[in-house]
């Protein structure tokens, strides 16, 4: 129950509670919450709530993404589940 790797330095930042150009306090801290969450999750299961919005990404087998807030998402590869183990884990906006 991990993360086991980010996709870029900016989420690994954020996931420390680091500054990221660009991205607000407000942002960050709601991104930083996410991370915690994945990297403290048992299952994939756990982190399905309304307002998560949890799904699988179309055409990607093992690709899923959790929503911080209307315009931003969380991208992450399930390398295993259960225990839930995730890589490649991306902030960003998809739009």
């Amino acid at each position: 129950m991990a993360i086991l790797n980010f996709a870029d330095d900016e989420t690994e930042d954020l996931f420390y509670g680091r500054r990221v150009k660009g991205v607000g306090p407000h942002i960050a801290k709601q991104a930083r919450l996410r991370l915690l969450a994945l990297h403290g999750a048992p299952t994939l299961a756990a982190l399905a709530s309304p307002g998560a919005d949890l799904k699988q990404l179309k055409g990607a087998k093992s690709v899923w993404q959790m929503r911080v807030n209307q315009q931003y998402r969380l991208r992450f590869v399930v390398v295993r589940d259960p225990p839930l183990d995730v890589g490649d884990v991306w902030f960003g906006d998809p739009h």
